[in-house]
């Protein structure tokens, strides 16, 4: 299992809806019997056995084989918050074969009887969940620092680098624990969870000074990289990607790209936010930006898919019968009607080509 980039060769070789109705009924029932007669075989028994193992992990692996280039560009982008080698194809192995190992969890609690449009999304949970678990015993195991230890410290270090940013200054212990405290470190996207209604959310209730200035200890003095900005949606680096053209057009954002004019410095900066691999045109342009017009243009991007006046919105309004079954639009439209702030049409419409502004 390598790191390589994968083509998908028909639009049918994509995990949908009707592979898990086919798949997870194959699985469970293979793997009930499994468990339930394997500790116990017996000569009579044996081939039974056997064949109920074989069908168990025929199911497994189609579909993750069907998922494959997703599951890829999820652990990319797992991987591009890490101060581990990025390069280190053992580490993508370890990752891989932990999400398949989530991936069997989901399909144990998978109801055949209520697989619907956000099925895909839910496997992909238990998938991206067991991979990030994976991904932080890795990180911490170096410094001798429990798993769970190591992601609190992640995400202080995550508030803290926002907190810098927006006052212009190293914040300070006493100003992180201020911001967990208060609740401005709670979580806020459009694809996160919601600050609660009465102050901070429980985990970030319980932080203390002393597991700040911890924190702070260990980053300056026995890691040499900053951790990681778990927080973070999108990567300040370029990827020069793992997704297939021909697989990303007949994506939702494909289609959103193609029903919009954006310039095409735009659509090659979320495209490659997005893994998708360049043509040798987007390659040049990607090569020809600068830094800083990569995030300022990342940043209207953000812009933009948080408007619920903007394209975006009207995009998925327009197709939310498709049946896009990589995408819940549904549940991202209701999460852009009740997102809080408002978002100015004048700071994404530069990603528009002079003229074409709607």
């Amino acid at each position: 299992m390598t790191q390589n980039n994968e083509t998908v060769k028909t639009v049918r070789d994509k995990l949908t809806v009707e592979a898990l109705r086919f798949y997870v009924p194959i699985f469970q029932a293979a793997d009930d019997f499994y468990e339930e007669n394997a500790p116990k075989v017996t000569d009579k028994t044996r081939n039974a056995v056997d064949t109920a193992l074989t069908l168990r992990e025929m199911a497994i692996d189609q579909l993750m084989a069907l998922s494959r280039p997703l599951i890829i560009r999820e652990l990319n982008k797992i991987l591009s918050g890490s101060h581990l080698r990025k390069d280190d194809e053992s580490i993508f192995d370890l990752l891989y074969y932990a999400a398949r190992g989530g991936a069997v969890r989901g399909l144990r609690h998978f109801d055949v009887e209520k697989i619907d449009k956000s099925a895909t999304n839910y496997l992909f949970q238990w998938i991206t969940t067991y991979a990030k678990k994976e991904l932080v015993a890795l990180e911490a195991a170096p410094f001798g620092i429990p798993p769970a230890r190591f992601t609190v410290y992640k995400k202080i270090s995550a508030v803290r680098k926002k907190l810098s940013e927006k006052l212009d200054h190293y914040a300070t212990n006493e100003e992180v624990l201020e911001a967990f405290l208060s609740g401005d470190a709670d979580i806020q996207t459009m694809n996160g969870r919601k600050r609660a209604a009465k102050g901070p959310s429980n985990p970030n209730r319980k932080m203390t000074i002393e597991l700040i200035e911890e924190q702070e200890y260990f980053e300056k003095n026995l890691i040499s990289q900053n951790l990681v900005d778990p927080l973070d949606q999108q990567s300040n680096k370029m990827v020069y990607g793992t997704v297939a053209h021909e697989s990303f057009r007949e994506s939702l954002f494909g289609a959103f790209l193609d029903s919009y004019p954006f310039t095409p410095e735009a659509r090659v900066v979320l495209m490659s936010e997005l893994q998708v691999n360049p043509t040798d045109e987007e390659l040049e342009i990607l090569k020809s930006l600068e830094q800083s017009d990569v995030k300022k243009l990342s940043f209207k991007w953000k812009a933009l898919l948080k408007d619920k006046n903007g394209l975006f919105a009207e995009f998925l309004e327009r197709v939310k019968g498709d049946g896009y079954t990589d995408f819940d639009v549904a549940k991202t439209l209701r999460a852009l009607h009740e997102y809080p702030d408002t978002v100015k049409k004048a700071t994404w419409e530069p990603l528009l080509i002079s003229g074409d502004k709607k």
